[in-house]
């Protein structure tokens, strides 16, 4: 053996010592850093879990507000169904009454009427039925029968509306119906309380029954029902809710004997007046954040709480929720004591993982010295092969897929330099499972993923080849991002309005009718919006095309901007566009455009500043009631809304 190859031995041999020696120091040094950064780490865990809890009580809170804003946006529509029903089961009795005494006098079978449905109550004694002949004659005005026989006709309400003549003309019309007014309720006291009544005519002895309920009362009903479902809410450890008003009475409380009663000049140990202090964050701001002391249910002593609460303005109810601080510093604890632990068990790991790199990298790099002549010669054919293929990035590689070489290509797509590709496996950054030891050759389109975990579209070929008898593998990889860009390009066009950049009509369909299919298979709603630029033809005539498509421009980029993500607006012709509101009912969908539409009126224009452009709409709602129906069926009825609204004085939406 020559004298230099045993010097270069030595050298090497001395090299990989000294290397360990540098590591284990480095290391040492990082360990030690490790733990004295620990109760800096250790805060901002404190921090951060601080900021969760905090968070969390916010969303729960917010999670029973949607829940008590639904009930009461239902409690309109939950009257009405109530009062349609029993009018209808007022019509069987009397028509059954009716079948049952044609025999008898019109007097007689008045008499027979009144006496079944006079006496019939519900909700509470509030509702009752009313029958009266088309001529305004009455024949049951329940809780007033002294009103029966007489002509009703020029009764007014404390408004001073003529409430039958209205009755009477809804039932001309229409032969039953909806009437809000306001009215009298039995055994109380003044005459203007609001409601709604449901009337429909029965022609055999020309006369209208109906009934109806006070809206004040079906929401308290209501109101019950609310505070009795979040007095049962529980989540994570035990966690609760309270109500209470905003004069201080308790309507869900953790103690049992406080609801019902004055809690507003309770204090805690601190003299903190805990519901004076949730008053004031509310008028302040509508909700935040209150601190305070408090026992804990079902344990002796009290505890230092932090409580989110909002306010429901329109019921004065302020709702909240909290979570016990102490809690939250047990758990840290916890956390800490598991923090140390995973660092005591890591410094173990790392210390023994380097001391075994280290003696495996040290009979590596002494048996490689073995092998160095040969791999100069099997680098000479790896790079003769590079050099004639250096179109595309190009990887040499063990059966294994641990890169041997690659070209200055492929140094460029995976973005490492040569001394670290040989610490790489190719399986580890192509992202398709492409190739095992068998195989002879593949191709397919997969992505390469960089140093940066930066990925990259590529065109892949691998195929086996033999170096010094060994089975190797040669990878050829082609750049498809422009080639990508350029199909993503086309799919845009070919899905969006070139005017507006919105989604085409072709688009904006295909995309209904997948909704309605949702709809059919989970039984959701999803409202369907088609709207119209009010008297655009006019605003080109006067201000030139060029205006007219700015104004189409602008209205789609304010429903962009105002629109939420899993919605859909797309140009359905002209300055008419759809807009399609998943897993939302009609109500909300008004509230959503009328939103958008008063924003859009209100938009400056640089041609006239006075100008006020409007647009109208019509609304349906696609729901398990009305599934039978196609996308020409629902844009149809939209449409019929929508001239509707434009009838109607324009600037306007209707809904079904």
């Amino acid at each position: 053996m020559k004298l230099s190859t045993k010097v270069k031995r030595i050298s090497s041999f001395l090299s990989i010592i000294f290397s360990l020696l540098i590591i284990i120091i480095l290391a040492s040094f990082v360990f030690q850093m490790s733990y004295i950064k620990f109760n800096k780490d250790a805060e901002v865990l404190r921090e951060a879990y601080y900021a969760e809890h905090r968070e969390l009580i916010r969303d729960e809170v917010y999670r029973v507000y949607d829940f008590i804003e639904y009930h009461k946006s239902m409690t309109e529509e939950r009257l009405k169904k109530e009062i349609k029903e029993r009018v209808y089961e007022a019509i069987s009795i009397v028509s059954n009454i009716y079948d049952n005494n044609k025999n008898k006098t019109q007097e007689e079978i008045d008499k027979l009427i009144k006496d079944a449905l006079c006496d019939i109550r519900f909700n509470n004694g509030t509702g009752y039925y009313f029958a009266n002949r088309l001529d305004g004659t009455g024949i049951l005005n329940s809780p007033g029968p002294n009103l029966d026989g007489h002509n009703l006709i020029n009764f007014q309400n404390s408004d001073g509306v003529y409430v039958l003549k209205d009755i009477i003309e809804l039932v001309e019309k229409q032969g039953e119906g909806f009437y809000e007014y306001t009215w009298t309720k039995p055994d109380i006291t003044g005459n203007n309380y609001r409601k709604i009544s449901y009337v429909k005519y029965f022609k055999p002895l020309d006369m209208y029954i109906g009934t109806g309920l006070y809206i004040d009362d079906v929401e308290e009903i209501v109101k019950k029902e609310v505070l009795e479902r979040i007095s049962k809410i529980r989540y994570r450890n035990g966690g609760y809710f309270f109500v209470t008003t905003y004069d201080g009475t308790a309507l869900v409380f953790a103690q049992d004997d406080l609801v019902g009663k004055d809690i507003s000049n309770i204090k805690d140990i601190n003299n903190v007046e805990i519901h004076k202090e949730e008053k004031k964050v509310i008028d302040a701001f509508g909700q935040g954040y209150v601190e305070y002391v408090w026992p804990k249910p079902d344990e002796e002593g009290v505890y230092p709480k932090i409580t989110f609460v909002k306010g429901i303005q329109d019921w004065k109810w302020i709702l909240g929720t909290g979570a016990y601080t102490d809690d939250i510093e047990k758990t840290l604890e916890i956390k800490k004591e598991k923090l140390k632990k995973e660092i005591r068990l890591a410094v173990f790991k790392i210390s023994l993982i380097i001391f075994l790199i280290g003696l495996i990298i040290s009979f590596i790099q002494v048996y490689l010295l073995k092998w160095a002549e040969r791999g100069i010669k099997e680098e000479e054919k790896i790079y003769e092969i590079l050099t004639n293929l250096s179109e595309d990035g190009i990887f040499i590689l063990e059966a294994s897929g641990k890169i041997i070489e690659c070209n200055h290509k492929g140094l460029q797509m995976i973005s490492y330099n040569k001394n670290e590709i040989n610490r790489l496996n190719f399986k580890d950054i192509i992202m398709s499972p492409l190739f095992n030891e068998g195989i002879i050759e593949n191709n397919l389109e997969t992505y390469i993923k960089d140093k940066n975990n930066k990925t990259m579209p590529v065109d892949l070929h691998i195929k086996s080849i033999k170096i010094k008898r060994k089975k190797k593998f040669i990878a050829y990889a082609r750049d498809l991002t422009k080639r990508r860009l350029y199909e993503e390009t086309l799919k845009h066009k070919a899905m969006t309005d070139e005017l507006t950049n919105v989604y085409n009509r072709r688009f904006i369909l295909t995309q209904l009718n997948s909704e309605i299919e949702i709809v059919k298979e989970i039984g959701n709603s999803t409202s369907v919006v088609l709207l119209d630029v009010d008297k655009f033809k006019t605003l080109n005539d006067t201000y030139g095309h060029i205006f007219g498509d700015k104004v189409l421009k602008e209205l789609c980029t304010i429903f962009t901007d105002n629109l939420r993500n899993t919605d859909f607006i797309g140009r359905y012709g002209g300055e008419e566009f759809i807009i399609i509101l998943p897993n939302t009912n009609k109500t909300i969908a008004f509230k959503i455009i009328e939103r958008i539409k008063n924003s859009f009126e209100q938009f400056k224009w640089d041609e006239d500043e006075k100008l006020k452009i409007t647009f109208s709409a019509g609304i349906v709602e696609v729901d398990a009631n009305t599934i039978d129906k196609n996308v020409t069926d629902y844009i149809e009825e939209a449409d019929k809304l929508l001239y509707k609204a434009k009838e109607n004085g324009r600037n306007r939406i209707e809904i079904n």
